[in-house]
């Protein structure tokens, strides 16, 4: 495995990762949410883990492809996730998708640079393509939820 292919596996690892911790805390916001804004915060929560739960083994099938071996302990999560994993206890639901979205625009910028970076490497880059487009929409519905203006165009 050259320099280069350690570092994509290392990013799509890091992807890998983020998409575990994605998961688990849209299945927390999803479970504990209360509020005037119960029932479709809990719909939209469960639709985010549903879709980033399927991303998860075509995630790591890429990482085996590239030569590496794929992330999934819970420490192993932890250790390689960038995004803030929902820690225990009750949140309030403004803070779910505030956390939910500083989450997403950080997969997006990672997940962008991959990319760019995987540019020699199209099955990586399509992979990631398609992939931020998830998140993308995710972003959108979080920004329109909270009353933001900022689009996804920005490099938040």
């Amino acid at each position: 495995m050259n320099g280069n292919n350690a570092n994509i596996i290392e990013a799509v690892n890091r992807q890998l990762a983020n998409a575990f911790a994605l998961t688990l805390n849209y299945r927390k916001y999803h479970w504990e949410v209360t509020g005037p804004q119960f029932r479709s915060l809990h719909l939209m929560f469960e639709e985010f883990y549903n879709e980033v739960e399927e991303t998860i083994d075509e995630t790591a099938e890429r990482v085996r492809m590239l030569g590496g071996f794929p992330i999934h302990s819970p420490e192993q999560i932890r250790e390689h996730a960038s995004v803030t994993i929902a820690e225990p206890g009750q949140m309030e639901a403004n803070a779910m998708l505030q956390q939910a979205h500083e989450n997403v625009h950080q997969v997006m910028r990672e997940q962008r640079n991959l990319v760019e970076e995987a540019d020699s490497d199209p099955g990586t880059a399509d992979l990631f393509t398609r992939l931020v487009q998830i998140h993308e929409k995710h972003e959108w519905f979080l920004r329109e939820t909270l009353g933001e203006t900022d689009s996804i165009n920005t490099n938040q």
